[in-house]
């Protein structure tokens, strides 16, 4: 890490304290400034980077006349300034390019304007309209005045989307030990295949370029890993540990059962045996006499599925967020 890094704390820090600004997820901080809702979002430390949001009171990208100390700073192409999807929003790409001393009048600067335009929110709940709010209300990244009966409907009404949109949904958690399943068999398969190249090629040695391996090893991990890692992701047991997390697990546990399932068909045709659970407890010291080249390929389409899973099921969309 820089030292730019390492300074960007000593940055951020002293302006959430002049804000007044709470913590919440993802590196962000909410409150309001003169009575209107605000996001402080940090969206980098090397350089440091900042974006306030301004709750306003439309949708609609309007045009807002800014003050010359906005509009000259917005010139430099270090702060970008609009009004949009229901937020002012004022980014600081660079705050070592920007005097400290400058951000919080610039951002009084952005909240004069919104206000000369009439597009702040008054301290009352946006709903139904009572005032007396004390506390902005934040949730999954948005700001605004709302009460607690307000917020408490809200949350009913997610709770009741959430759960119609669970029953339109096909039965994820059905699928998933489909795909967990099918992937261990797939793996299984996947050496019997390879097995069978020896055979029918009629040899004990087999080489090819290392591209063509890696690319061999990539069309297995992909169906593999995207099914796991979506299903992962779609069922409740995202519920219990994250997607990203469970997933690599359940693509491990697959691998497992399937390099089982392959050295029994591997101990069944030496001796005439089938024992799945001897198979398994075996594979330690079986992984070890793999030849150099064997152990592996098997090592890195494992790594290759396991990633895979992972990067599916960080990226599959998440549940529904509650809109205030």
């Amino acid at each position: 890490m820089t030292d730019h890094a390492h300074a960007a704390p000593d940055i951020i820090e002293p302006m959430v304290r002049a804000l007044g600004l709470k913590a919440a997820e993802g590196g962000e901080f909410f409150g309001s400034r003169d009575g209107q809702p605000l996001v402080l979002a940090v969206i980098g430390w090397d350089p440091p980077a900042v974006l306030f949001k301004v709750r306003v009171n439309t949708t609609a990208n309007t045009p807002v006349p800014l003050p010359k100390a906005l509009t000259d700073l917005a010139g430099t192409r270090v702060v970008n300034v609009s009004v949009e999807n229901g937020y002012g929003w004022l980014t600081f790409y660079d705050l070592r390019r920007v005097s400290a001393q400058d951000v919080l009048p610039r951002l009084d600067d952005l909240l004069s304007a919104l206000r000369s335009q009439g597009l702040n929110l008054a301290p009352q709940c946006v709903s139904c309209g009572r005032g007396g709010l004390e506390d902005v209300t934040y949730r999954d990244g948005s700001v605004t005045w709302m009460c607690s009966d307000c917020l408490a409907k809200k949350e009913r009404e997610k709770e009741i989307a959430d759960e119609q949109r669970e029953l339109r949904a096909p039965p994820w958690g059905i699928f998933l030990p489909l795909a967990v399943v099918g992937s261990a068999l797939c793996w299984a398969l996947v050496w019997f295949l390879f097995d069978l190249l020896f055979v029918v090629l009629k040899t004990d040695e087999i080489s090819a370029p290392g591209e063509v391996m890696v690319l061999a090893a990539v069309v297995v991990a992909l169906p593999m890993g995207i099914s796991v890692g979506y299903l992962t992701r779609k069922s409740r047991i995202s519920f219990v540990l994250p997607a990203h997390v469970a997933a690599p697990l359940l693509m491990l546990g697959a691998a497992i059962v399937g390099e089982g399932l392959y050295l029994s068909y591997v101990i069944f045709r030496k001796v005439g045996i089938l024992q799945l659970a001897v198979a398994i407890r075996a594979l330690p010291a079986v992984f070890k006499a793999y030849p150099e080249g064997m152990a592996g390929l098997k090592v890195m389409l494992l790594v290759m599925t396991m990633l895979v899973s992972f990067g599916v099921a960080k990226i599959t969309k998440p549940p529904l967020k509650l809109k205030i």
